[in-house]
């Protein structure tokens, strides 16, 4: 579930539209607004299926002419992961003289992210590639399309071609962009791009530190989502202190993201307990929407590539061992990456 939310979070953004300059007649019907709204509500009360319901009545008021609506239904439809529901929006988007060139690129990004979602057969892929051309000649300037079509290519064993639409990427993408450091790995090695790779994201740490997960540098990284009111999360406490201290001068992170709405109670329990390691307070939930986490305490074991290698909900979870193999492998791959570079004298 983490994983198809985090994998929908390039189309959240690519969903992102301006308003049209001129507001359509249909916006002045007081029925249209009043579904709208209706949707609006359901919507930020995280209810997909009835937000895509009140979505589908404001746009037939709209006769049809309501872009916006189906965005939105393609927007809701992912999170709820009715992909029936956002292909019939996305067509409806392409179809339509309605629409503008930017909420077609949207609609063609979103199909191809439900391409890549299922069997990646070879006529699949193909039709991605083809619509994700469309997409191009539509919006060149638009980094998200070179992403996807790196993502294609890859599959299609086109490695060559793959690095090339990353290269592009990284052109276009702005200097603070998430995923840039991720990418630029990805032009090294494209198949790296196919593999179930963690949400990316950078924070701030309270001790000050810049916290980028893509730029760990070959390390480990453990991701503990808890909070200082959780019953079971204060049982794990002294593991994760246990933990810290074992890998301490290891290629391994651990990053406890907490729940705490309360600064004052969140900073203190954790200078009480002397929780050493980096620590932040996602107390609007934000990176934990990221990861699908709905419920603490809740661990991710990301290896030294970025790859998510396990998930893992509740107290007693046996994660010991799996950091330890990881750790290795690590360190392993680290002397063979120097013992290359000795080689080539770089």
């Amino acid at each position: 579930m983490a994983l198809l939310r985090a994998f929908s979070a390039l189309a959240v953004l690519a969903l992102s539209l301006p308003l049209a300059a001129q507001s359509p007649s249909y916006k002045d019907n007081p029925e249209f607004q009043k579904k709208w709204a209706e949707a609006g509500q359901v919507g930020k009360k995280s209810d997909p299926t009835f937000a895509i319901d009140f979505y589908w009545k404001a746009f037939k008021i709209s006769n049809g002419e309501c872009m916006e609506c189906l965005t939105q239904i393609m927007h809701f439809g992912l999170i709820a992961g009715d992909h029936g529901q956002v292909r019939k929006a996305a067509n409806l988007i392409e179809q339509s003289s309605a629409a503008t060139p930017s909420e077609k690129v949207s609609a063609k990004v979103t199909r191809v992210l439900l391409m890549l979602r299922g069997r990646h057969k070879t006529e699949t892929m193909t039709e991605a590639l083809s619509t994700l051309q469309e997409a191009i000649a539509l919006d060149s300037k638009n980094e998200k399309i070179f992403y996807l079509q790196g993502k294609v290519l890859a599959e299609m064993k086109r490695n060559d071609e793959a690095a090339n639409a990353f290269r592009e990427y990284l052109k276009l993408a702005p200097a603070r962009d998430a995923l840039r450091t991720r990418v630029a790995k990805f032009v090294d090695d494209p198949s790296l791009s196919l593999r179930n790779m963690a949400p990316p994201f950078a924070l701030t740490t309270l001790d000050g530190k810049r916290f980028n997960l893509d730029a760990m540098d070959g390390r480990v990284v453990l991701i503990d989502f808890w909070a200082t009111w959780c019953g079971p999360c204060n049982e794990e406490l002294p593991h994760m202190k246990r933990l810290a201290a074992q890998f301490k001068d290891e290629p391994f992170v651990l990053l406890s993201v907490s729940w705490d709405s309360n600064e004052a109670a969140w900073k203190g329990f954790i200078s009480k307990n002397e929780m050493t390691w980096s620590q932040f307070r996602d107390s609007t939930h934000q990176l934990s929407r990221v990861f699908g986490v709905d419920a603490i305490p809740h661990y991710f074991t990301i290896d030294s590539d970025g790859v998510l290698q396990a998930e893992n909900v509740g107290s007693g979870s046996d994660i010991d061992g799996r950091i330890r193999r990881l750790v290795a492998k690590a360190k392993k791959d680290a002397a063979a990456r120097h013992t290359s570079s000795e080689m080539t004298g770089q």
